[in-house]
């Protein structure tokens, strides 16, 4: 929702992402991110099964 991440995952190239991007992959692979703002980022996550 504000600031930027790195979206880490175990089989791809990390990714920046800023406000209003997204991102879709399989939840049964090592993934994780952290904020690289100055600012905490704010983040929407939704797991679905």
């Amino acid at each position: 929702l504000s600031g930027e991440v790195m979206f880490y995952s175990e089989f791809y190239e990390p990714v920046v992402l800023s406000e209003g991007d997204s991102v879709y992959y399989d939840a049964n692979m090592g993934h994780m991110l952290t904020s690289v703002s100055e600012e905490d980022a704010q983040i929407l996550w939704v797991t679905a099964k």
